[in-house]
């Protein structure tokens, strides 16, 4: 899977906490290798600057700005080429399903320690949709001990989200794997972010083609 070329790229960050902000722009330049970061303290000058500079392919924005919350989509219809990440403080599945409906590219906790939060980062900047695993993601009970069961290869997948990966790769849409699991349809996109996530993959034909190769 080939990543963007970051050394020749601009980043943004938006966030309007000053010193969270530094930090994730050090990250993106020192970390990450894009060559350049501008930095905004609200949804207006983020805006602002994406349409006075159409190069920018990574953006990060904390959804806890006034006003970024409703509009994040808006950002998403004018950019569809932009590579969205969401860093946050809430890790509330309400906000995650959110932004995924926004079609952000990823959900990244800023709880996260340092290297996770690099890596993350790393994964939506390479196109790989990334969204954290959190405990409330899958109140069933247990299995084997951890909630968790060998799918075959050694990937080791919380129950829900097995079941929603058989059910993907029997091609049905999002509405049918929720009205079989008996889930919101939020919930399953949610699920199908962590999968991808896990699996390596972009989108739903790439995870469909790797839940075979996992089944052989």
């Amino acid at each position: 899977m080939a990543g963007m070329t970051t050394q020749a790229q601009t980043a943004l960050v938006a966030d309007d906490h000053e010193l969270f902000g530094a930090a994730l722009a050090a990250i993106l330049e020192r970390d990450l290798g894009f060559k350049e970061v501008i930095g905004t303290r609200s949804f207006d000058e983020a805006f602002a600057a994406l349409t006075q500079a159409p190069h920018i392919a990574f953006a990060t924005f904390d959804m806890a700005m006034p006003g970024t919350a409703e509009r994040l989509a808006d950002i998403r219809d004018a950019f569809p080429a932009l590579r969205i990440a969401v860093v946050s403080a809430s890790v509330s599945r309400d906000d995650r399903v959110r932004a995924l409906a926004c079609g952000v590219d990823g959900y990244v906790p800023k709880q996260l320690g340092m290297a996770e939060l690099k890596a993350a980062l790393r994964a939506i900047a390479d196109g790989i949709v990334f969204m954290p695993t959190l405990p409330d993601d899958d109140a069933e009970p247990a299995e084997d001990g951890d909630g968790s069961a060998p799918v075959t290869g050694g990937l080791a997948l919380p129950p829900r989200q097995r079941e929603v990966l058989r059910l993907l790769a029997d091609g049905r849409s999002n509405k049918e794997i929720a009205r079989r699991l008996n889930l919101a349809e939020g919930t399953v996109k949610l699920h199908l972010a962590g999968l991808f996530r896990k699996l390596g993959v972009r989108d739903r034909a790439e995870a469909a083609e790797a839940a075979a190769r996992l089944a052989d």
